[in-house]
């Protein structure tokens, strides 16, 4: 099974493994799996100390000429980690899958052409099989603790239509150069997304994403002809979409995080909407039908880079555009100066872009809310004024009836206007990185609608019980305060999802926590926990906890930072009989 591997070799190796838990067999030239592998147990050695060996965590059978795994590959029941990139396999067996501990499958760049059941991989963390012959991927729905995804390289026509809502952990999702022509709408609502790359497909139109974690959108190499409607990503800092059939530049409403913009090889006439992405600093329009640059570009202080090749840029000259980005944002700027009427008044500089009921103000340096951002407007749905010096918030923000979202985070609000009340539509609150101090504002209880609360790195002490009229409330979070306790109240918010308390000075966890049935994250790190109820054991939905940082004295340091099913089953075993 091996070509300049002797028998020898391969002995020190495995005997080096009895120690450090791990096996890299990669670039060995081996065409079989070595059987001796399923046999650690029963290895002979010099000093044997069976009570010091560690069990198999790490297997790196990369860079070889395998084809075939055995389906006794589940006797290798710690494994966490296999990494079988480089090879030759057409298939993996089941019985991979079936490991409770495996959190990394790396197989990139073999001849998969399907993958097996993966149902019960529910530790599994990162999956990448880019670079096989897949044409379509199994049911996704029991990852749950799934943060990376990598199937680009592949010949999937087609992404399960249901389950995507499962992978609520999930960061990452890279699926280019496949034949998609369309994107299931599960996939426009995962929270903790941040990266998606979906180039190299063919691709007309996508779903409105509701990714507010996004910071990266590759949609470049398709057939877009209309700029898709990506929605509000607030944290959307690069998106790429050249090399499409576009006539129009996107309307982006992210458009204060937005770095890099990428529209190169479409048929653009006009960049004029790129005038509002105030934190640009890469500018590809390469390849388009332009033949002006907007004046106002020369206003964005961040820009670096302008690739403008390939355009019948007739407006300026030669000579200018030869000399580079600089020479460009200078003479957009003598255009600025030789005409008034292209620059905008101090009003239009802190205007908000509004777009589809949103009004976003963010990272404008306000003190204070304009006025014409607060006027009752039945249409405002979402108002974002994070990132400013607002001390307060004037009362009248309760005539937007409207409002579904409100950010107010990082200001310097010490209270917030008891006209908060009135909005009795709001999902979503954000406060957090500001200065309120003292209880937990009671305004907030009597917003019925409430699905998500952010108050993170404020001063808050304490909580009143009214937080359990909250009943919509998935998503909670209360980290960085002054916390010693958590309210009672907690443990009926039955829909709760995400909770987030971790560097405050909780001492005690009730028991009453095992009532909430959907929760999938609980952060308690940092705190000054000495101990947990065991039968947190049997809180299956989680998907993360974490409890680092506390003096738990029943659980060691090493057994916190395991997977999250490993904890689970250790908690359950702690359970008195």
């Amino acid at each position: 099974f091996f070509f300049d591997m002797n028998a020898t070799a391969l002995n020190k190796i495995l005997t080096a493994s009895r120690s450090t838990g791990t096996i890299n067999l990669s670039n060995k030239s081996l065409q079989e799996f070595p059987p001796q592998l399923l046999e650690l147990d029963a290895l002979d050695y010099d000093n044997k100390r069976w009570w010091e060996e560690s069990e198999l965590t790490k297997l790196d059978l990369s860079h070889n000429y395998m084809r075939h795994l055995p389906n006794e590959i589940s006797r290798l029941s710690c494994l966490q980690a296999v990494f079988l990139c480089d090879n030759e396999f057409s298939t993996l067996p089941v019985s991979l899958f079936s490991l409770e501990s495996l959190s990394r499958v790396i197989a990139y760049q073999n001849q998969l052409t399907q993958l097996p059941d993966l149902s019960a991989a529910t530790a599994l963390t990162v999956l990448n099989v880019s670079q096989n012959r897949l044409t379509h991927l199994p049911s996704l729905s029991t990852l749950r603790g799934l943060q990376e995804l990598n199937v680009s390289s592949n010949a999937v026509a087609s992404l399960p239509a249901q389950g995507w809502e499962s992978l609520v952990v999930l960061r990452s999702f890279q699926c280019s150069k496949n034949k998609l022509s369309t994107i299931p709408n599960g996939i426009a609502r995962l929270p903790q997304l941040v990266d998606i790359d979906l180039s190299y497909n063919q691709l007309q139109d996508i779903p409105t994403l509701q990714c507010p974690m996004l910071t990266r959108l590759d949609l470049s190499h398709n057939q877009f002809k209309v700029p898709p409607d990506v929605g509000f990503l607030p944290q959307l800092s690069e998106f790429h979409i050249g090399f499409n059939d576009l006539s129009a530049f996107p309307a982006i409403v992210s458009s204060n995080s937005i770095t890099i913009m990428d529209v190169r090889d479409n048929k653009i006439t006009t960049v004029d909407a790129a005038v509002e992405l105030r934190k640009l600093k890469r500018l590809d329009i390469t390849n388009n039908n332009i033949g002006t640059l907007p004046a106002g570009l020369g206003l964005i202080k961040t820009i670096n880079s302008i690739e403008l090749a390939g355009n019948p840029m007739r407006a300026i000259r030669r000579d200018i555009i030869a000399r580079g980005t600089l020479a460009i944002l200078e003479y957009l700027r003598t255009r600025l100066d030789s005409d008034p009427d292209l620059r905008p008044s101090v009003s239009d500089a802190a205007v908000a872009v509004k777009y589809k009921g949103c009004i976003d103000l963010s990272s404008k340096s306000l003190t204070e809310i304009p006025a014409s951002a607060l006027e009752p407007d039945a249409e405002v749905v979402s108002l974002i004024v994070a990132k400013n010096a607002l001390a307060s918030v004037p009362e009248y923000i309760g005539g937007l009836s409207s409002l579904t979202a409100l950010d107010l985070s990082d200001n310097q609000l010490t209270a917030l206007p008891s006209a908060i009340r009135m909005l009795q539509r709001l999902r979503v609150l954000r406060c957090a990185n500001n200065k309120l101090k003292g209880a937990l504002p009671a305004e907030v209880f009597e917003l019925p609608e409430l699905q998500e609360l952010d108050f993170r790195v404020n001063r808050i002490c304490s909580i009143s019980d009214d937080l359990g009229r909250l009943g919509r409330l998935t998503e909670l979070r209360l980290s960085h305060n002054q916390l010693s306790g958590l309210p009672v109240a907690v443990y009926r918010l039955t829909n709760l999802q995400h909770l987030e308390a971790a560097n405050n000075q909780i001492t005690d966890v009730d028991l009453s926590i095992t009532q909430l049935v959907n929760l999938n994250v609980l952060d308690l790190s940092n705190n000054s926990l000495t101990r947990i109820p065991f039968e947190m054991g049997h809180m299956t939905t989680l998907r993360q906890l974490s409890l680092q940082g506390n003096i738990l004295k029943a659980i060691p340091r090493n057994v916190l930072d395991k997977n999250i099913d490993f904890l689970l089953n250790y908690l359950r075993n702690k359970i008195p009989a």
